[in-house]
């Protein structure tokens, strides 16, 4: 998985030689992940960072973290973070924004801009 700058990441899927034999680009556009979140812009720098996060829904396949550093939640460029559920083909078949207006984080935190 790596951040090109163009607010998506990539579920690269490897052999035992660690030769990546496809893969599925997650965007606001491509991947499922439209589905929950069209909105996704280039300014919004979703992939920015990520994180394997295993399997966070029981499902058996694992999930991602991804930071969305420019997304403008709450203000411009507050960030956010995505938890991706995944499918077995890398594709989302969920997901859930955190930010200050979404995911509930901010009744447990006051989130300021550079927070």
């Amino acid at each position: 998985m790596c951040f090109l700058g163009d607010s998506s990441v990539y579920v690269a899927f490897v052999n035992d030689e660690g030769q990546v034999q496809r893969a599925t680009r997650l965007s606001g556009s491509s991947g499922g992940l439209g589905a929950f979140y069209p909105g996704l812009g280039r300014s919004d720098a979703f992939g920015a960072s990520l994180a394997a996060l295993g399997d966070q829904n029981g499902d058996g396949v694992g999930d991602l973290l991804v930071a969305a550093i420019g997304d403008g939640d709450g203000g411009s460029h507050c960030g956010a973070v995505y938890v991706i559920f995944l499918e077995p083909n890398g594709f989302a078949k969920g997901a859930q924004k955190i930010s200050a207006l979404e995911g509930g984080l901010s009744s447990v935190y006051t989130l300021k801009a550079g927070d």
